[in-house]
């Protein structure tokens, strides 16, 4: 006698663990709660947390002004998870914040050489625009850090089009990996972050993430949802809970 198949449906499988997920919807609301006035981490909250939310006290993050809260700050290290908050000063993950965009990447390209060649597995995170100015720099950047393979993650954040296919196109050239994502997508975030990182600890290649407003049939792209809402549509629908915002 044939069997009649159920219609309930399963949750898919994802490599990324449900605590995962939770550290990241925590750490983006911690983010926008604390963040007092319009800066550049507004609407960029999947970018910024799926980027850091792996990184270790011995990495390090370099950013424009205002990306992280003073809140979120301690001595001058970022206090996101709820296991890295504390009062010590050699926990939570170093972050150096400069008011120049280009500064961000020059250091950011120094920094990474000195990691290649000491002996661990240092890497750094390199939070970029797309402001005219800083154009050389990210050139610079780019050809150095491709060229020696650096440990650095290149997270190029919300903004002008135009130049963001510029410089993709240039970090391609330069031999870095350049791939395009979502900027409300933190899970399609993370994981090219993840695998990202884990190319540049074991020093085989550097990487460029290109937050990119989703794009439509005809080309145009829409007002890009918000992160944090794309987040919890996904987790209820797998079933995960989360705490309250």
């Amino acid at each position: 006698m044939a069997t009649k198949k159920s219609s309930k449906t399963v949750p898919g499988y994802s490599l990324i663990p449900n605590q995962k997920f939770q550290q990241m919807h925590a750490a983006m609301i911690a983010l926008r709660t604390h963040a007092k006035r319009k800066g550049p981490s507004t609407g960029a909250e999947a970018s910024i947390i799926a980027s850091v939310i792996d990184l270790r006290p011995s990495d390090l993050v370099l950013a424009p002004a205002n990306l992280f809260p003073e809140a979120l700050l301690r001595n001058n290290r970022l206090q996101l998870l709820s296991t890295r908050r504390t009062d010590s000063a050699e926990n939570g993950i170093p972050v150096i914040s400069l008011a120049s965009a280009a500064a961000v990447l020059t250091i950011a390209a120094g920094a990474a050489l000195g990691c290649h060649t000491a002996a661990n597995d240092s890497v750094v995170v390199a939070f970029g625009t797309t402001n005219g100015k800083s154009r050389d720099a990210w050139l610079e950047a780019l050809q150095l850090a491709g060229g020696h393979k650096l440990p650095v993650l290149f997270v190029l954040l919300p903004g002008d089009e135009a130049q963001a296919a510029f410089i993709s196109s240039q970090a391609m050239s330069a031999g870095v990996i350049s791939v395009p994502v979502d900027t409300a997508d933190v899970v399609a975030m993370y994981r090219v972050a993840f695998e990202s990182l884990a190319r540049a600890r074991r020093r085989t290649s550097t990487a460029l993430i290109v937050s990119t407003p989703y794009k439509l049939e005809n080309g145009k792209s829409r007002r890009p949802d918000d992160p944090l809402k794309k987040l919890e549509i996904y987790l209820k629908a797998k079933g995960i809970p989360i705490g309250a915002r």
